[in-house]
């Protein structure tokens, strides 16, 4: 009852503040959404469910251009033009003969003309409709059915608050959205995710970010096609800036990560994974300032002229085009690089995969005195050099994520250990030179503050033994497949997996360790024929549960030192 009067008032009334697809108190799933829920949920962490629901949208929600849509004269789509449109060997027309099979062609107009009459369409109208003059928040994040021509530009004029919007993974949206968001509501918006957009190109965010001069969020990743046509119009014009994610935007170069990283002097949180053309980082400190801001305004005079004089491919964007004399130019404080300085207020920085950074990009760091979160993760040139610069200069970092760092030992955590006593996270997964006695010392070491230890796949630990070991431990006699539980003397060495030295060092710090999640999937030469009910006991009268094999997790708990720098934190943060 009260949400249906809710939903009364909300339609009479015109009053909607947010409006999310993804409440499904107005807008119930439907069969394919569940199918998809059901789907992502039954995948592991690994990122499968990212590639099933991505088959899904692309079986139930074939992509199509604007321009390319049609409908019939009696209104449903025509799915001949939204299978050219999926194809970019073709040509965008309602006429262009399909290249599947006739059943599937029968399939994808039967599925056309549901969505064309899809309920919760006609409910987001609705919804638009009546929420002119209080719409502040709107979010399509994976709705597939939408139909931007009908569902979404008759109301961009019209939505005079609208201050974030959230269009991710819309198979829908393309350019002409973007101009549209541009024209209308460009100068208001705050937050703009766009995560996943397949048909966007660099004109479009070009277009957009020229008008979106007050935008502090931003999120472009999975938008594959962007270059740095588009990073360079993102740095020169979002000086406001204060989160920006971009992964997987691998054909992003320094050119434009540069500039966005000196620009933004607000930036708190940058996302660049998987911009693996990446050489470096840097955040206003370089000697070559001016001859990047050469290339950065070169770049941008030919962004508009790609935007303004070149065939964007639709006559709708052309005729709206304007006179690149007569649109807003970045003023000289943002533009004059000498005069900013570095993004001093960055609290988040993700650098995954980023492939070329090599050991001199810990010096580019140093200035970032307010960094509490590194991932440096499949950087694979990384050393145990760049660890140890990090360590002397960030060692104010809570959380750092050194996965795939197959080239640091044990030195790295002896400077992790001795130098970041307040660190609250450590992820060394995949790091294949790591020994037993390392990893117990960094446990026992000045790291009391440790909460979350994840050291997936260290193989080379061999966290229970295995059958193997106690076979070369006994001599090579019977018993090699028995209960790893009778070699306590042997101190984690020979058949006697090093499990047994972890809860060794966690009984060490009598209560003193806050410890309450420690990752060792994974972590076997071989699976053993048994566990090892020694390690097992132990972890367990530590108070930790077996969630997964291997994951072992307790309730978190507090010291005096953790509290301590909370508070600090916390005060930091209201100097920001």
């Amino acid at each position: 009852m009260v949400c249906r009067s809710w939903k009364g008032i909300v339609l009479d009334r015109g009053i909607a503040v947010v409006v999310d697809v993804n409440d499904v108190g107005l807008f119930p799933l439907s069969k394919d959404r569940i199918m998809m829920n059901r789907a992502g949920s039954a995948t592991g962490p690994t990122g499968a469910a990212t590639t099933t629901i991505a088959r899904l949208r692309i079986l139930h929600y074939p992509p199509f251009h604007g321009r390319a849509f049609a409908t019939t004269s009696s209104g449903a789509t025509n799915s001949d033009a939204v299978d050219a449109a999926s194809s970019e060997s073709h040509t965008a027309t309602t006429t262009a003969s399909s290249p599947t099979p006739q059943n599937n062609n029968v399939q994808v107009h039967q599925q056309q003309q549901q969505h064309h009459h899809h309920p919760s369409r006609s409910l987001l109208r609705g919804l638009l409709n009546h929420s002119h003059s209080s719409l502040e928040s709107l979010v399509l994040n994976d709705f597939y059915p939408l139909h931007p021509v009908i569902d979404l530009h008759p109301a961009l004029p019209h939505l005079r608050k609208l201050k974030r919007l959230d269009i991710s993974r819309v198979p829908s949206i393309t350019d002409i959205t973007l101009h549209l968001i541009s024209s209308f509501v460009g100068k208001r918006l705050e937050v703009l995710y766009m995560k996943g957009l397949r048909h966007v190109t660099n004109e479009g965010i070009v277009r957009l970010v020229r008008s979106c001069s007050n935008l502090r969020v931003l999120d472009v990743s999975q938008v594959n096609q962007l270059d740095d046509t588009a990073g360079v119009a993102i740095g020169t014009h979002l000086t406001k800036l204060e989160v920006f994610h971009s992964r997987d935007c691998h054909k992003m170069t320094n050119r434009s990560v540069d500039l966005i990283t000196r620009n933004c002097c607000g930036l708190i949180q940058g996302t660049f994974w998987g911009c693996i053309r990446l050489t470096h980082v840097c955040f206003g400190d370089d000697a070559d300032d001016g001859r990047q801001q050469h290339h950065a305004e070169k770049d941008d005079d030919a962004a508009a002229t790609l935007v303004d004089g070149g065939a964007v491919g639709n006559s709708t964007l052309r005729s709206t085009t304007t006179n690149p004399a007569t649109m807003p130019r970045p003023s000289s404080s943002f533009t004059n690089i000498h005069n900013t300085s570095p993004a001093k207020n960055l609290t988040l920085l993700n650098l995954w995969g980023c492939h070329n950074l090599t050991d001199a990009a810990a010096l580019r760091l140093a200035n970032l005195t307010r960094l509490r979160s590194l991932c440096v993760s499949e950087c694979h040139r990384l050393t145990d050099k760049f660890v140890m610069e990090v360590t002397k200069s960030l060692n104010q970092l809570l959380h750092l994520q050194l996965r795939y760092l197959r080239r640091i030992t044990d030195a790295s955590l002896e400077y992790i250990s001795h130098r970041m006593s307040g660190l609250y996270s450590l992820d060394v997964s995949f790091c294949t030179k790591l020994t037993v006695v390392g990893l117990t010392r960094l446990l026992t070491e000045k790291c009391t503050s440790l909460s979350e230890l994840r050291l997936y796949s260290c193989r080379q630990l061999d966290v229970e033994g295995g059958s193997l070991m106690m076979m070369m431990n006994n001599g090579g006699g019977g018993g090699g497949g028995g209960r790893n539980n009778n070699n306590g003397g042997n101190n984690g060495h020979g058949g006697v997996g090093g499990g047994r030295r972890f809860v060794k060092a966690l009984r060490s710090l009598r209560g003193r360790s806050i410890l309450s999640l420690l990752d060792l999937r994974e972590c076997q030469h071989h699976e053993p024929f048994a566990r090892d009910d020694v390690f097992l006991d132990g972890m367990a009268g530590l108070g930790f549960d077996e969630t997964l094999h291997g994951l072992f997790v307790r309730p978190a708990r507090w010291n005096g030192e953790v509290m301590r720098q909370l508070v600090a934190n916390l005060s930091d943060a209201g100097g920001i």
